[in-house]
């Protein structure tokens, strides 16, 4: 399994990006041969985040006002899986703050011999799981099920529903990118107060925009110890106006219906609205607690923009795959024993010391 050390350089990245690349042609056999990849070492370099602003912090501090939440099981869950529910509201908004449902998932661990052992008083580790823009959930389910299995607590809280809708043709990504990262605070908030989690071992898991989604997490909740983030990216913009997907394609088909505005013109909006930018976030993420994971033929979330994360980052450990968006799934069981050896490595270390600005 070859080891590459950051030359912090686009020349080093096209040359990881075309080693990597080169082995998609014998992936099956290098699966089976558990070499597949290119991993990148942390950057040497590497000196640790940059004190997160109070303006940023505000932004993304979890809601002040949360309601009672009410747990329920119905299908597709099954016994020790709970649908959870609460109202929240920022009364200091704009208008009072108009009341919010948050919906979350909670997955209770299984005793698993092979797994993180449990404190002496019973507790475990938890994962929180981000999902990706589309379908019902079915990914983060099934990482919560596979974490659950493996003796971690797990949960995923729900996205907006009109995450890219026209709606009334105003762009709200920031909005729904800040509601997000809240709404997931404010379920941490609850979870870490159950006497079954282990607060001091809590980690997260996101692919695609659930990677997006967990790096503005990570800038802002410092209460997580490690980020695994798959075939994520910077550059908000770029990402959509370059993404070659039907759902993003979409996406600009009902903005130009609705609105009038094309692509180029949509792309610009979001830009001039966008102030939580992933790109904008690294340098206050911690990149000691990141596991980094991007598809060298990724045209969803195109490679250049994984690579502009990873710059921004700070040069965290990396895992290439040479695989695109979607046949990312053919390394799923690889990259879960990855993030497995990353969270249970970053649980036994000493905890970061915190930034000056994080409670």
């Amino acid at each position: 399994m070859g080891a590459v050390r950051p030359g912090h350089n686009g020349t080093f990245w096209r040359a990881a990006r075309r080693a990597a690349t080169g082995l998609a042609l014998v992936a099956p056999l290098l699966l089976a041969a558990g070499c597949v990849i290119h991993r990148v070492k942390m950057s040497p370099e590497y000196e640790g985040p940059a004190p997160l602003p109070p303006d940023v912090a505000a932004r993304f501090a979890p809601w002040p006002e949360r309601g009672p939440v009410t747990l329920t099981r119905a299908p597709p869950l099954r016994g020790g899986e709970w649908l959870g529910r609460f109202t929240a509201r920022d009364a200091a908004a704009a208008g009072g703050g108009a009341p919010r449902d948050v919906t979350f998932e909670y997955f209770e661990a299984r005793a698993a011999e092979a797994g993180p052992a449990p404190t002496a008083a019973g507790a475990r580790p938890l994962i929180i799981v981000s999902p990706i823009l589309g379908g019902k959930y079915r990914d983060a389910r099934t990482a919560c099920r596979w974490f659950a299995r493996d003796g971690c607590h797990a949960a995923f809280v729900y996205r907006p529903l009109d995450m890219l809708d026209v709606g009334d043709g105003v762009v709200r990504v920031e909005q729904r990118l800040v509601e997000m990262v809240r709404d997931t605070r404010a379920v941490l908030d609850w979870l870490l107060a159950r006497p079954e989690i282990d607060a001091a071992r809590v980690a997260s898991w996101g692919v695609s925009l659930g990677a997006i989604r967990n790096t503005l997490l990570a800038a802002a909740e410092p209460r997580i110890r490690a980020h695994a983030l798959a075939l994520g990216g910077g550059d908000i913009p770029d990402i959509l106006a370059r993404a070659d997907d039907r759902g993003v394609r979409r996406f600009f088909a009902r903005w130009k219906a609705k609105t009038g505005m094309d692509r180029p013109a949509v792309v610009a909006a979001v830009r001039a609205d966008l102030l939580s930018d992933p790109l904008a976030l690294a340098p206050y993420v911690d990149a000691r607690r990141v596991l980094l994971f991007l598809g060298t033929e990724d045209r969803v979330v195109p490679f250049d923009d994984g690579v502009k994360l990873a710059l921004a980052l700070g040069g965290p450990r990396t895992i290439l795959l040479p695989c695109g968006h979607y046949t990312a799934l053919f390394f799923v069981n690889y990259a879960y024993a990855r993030v497995r050896e990353f969270f249970d490595e970053r649980f036994a270390a000493p905890p970061s010391p915190p930034a000056e600005n994080h409670e």
